[in-house]
């Protein structure tokens, strides 16, 4: 699902543009600001938001750094325990092997 822009707000122009809306309306933190505490936001701003078209190294730096907060622990460990917790039926005494 995109969200139009009914507020008018202009598009971003980069790390240095002010979050004006949304969750952080009242904070207006900047891209970069948010890219290091909450990476998911910005991710999602660039996937659901018509408007909100940013660089694509923005978008990848988001992604980057979105997948280091999820996976800090080495990341392959997280990563198999998110596949088993996504599969029907499992019951947590099974075992299986992604690999």
């Amino acid at each position: 699902m995109n969200f139009k822009n009914d507020n008018k707000i202009n598009a971003p122009t980069g790390l240095d543009w002010v979050f004006n809306f949304g969750k952080y309306k009242d904070e207006q933190p900047t891209i970069r600001e948010l890219l290091d505490r909450d990476p998911s936001y910005v991710v999602w701003c660039c996937e659901n938001l018509d408007w909100f078209d940013v660089d694509a190294y923005i978008y990848d730096l988001a992604l980057e750094k979105d997948r280091e907060q999820k996976y800090d622990d080495g990341g392959f460990h997280s990563y198999k325990k998110e596949v088993w917790n996504t599969i029907d039926g499992a019951d947590e005494g099974d075992r299986f092997s992604i690999y």
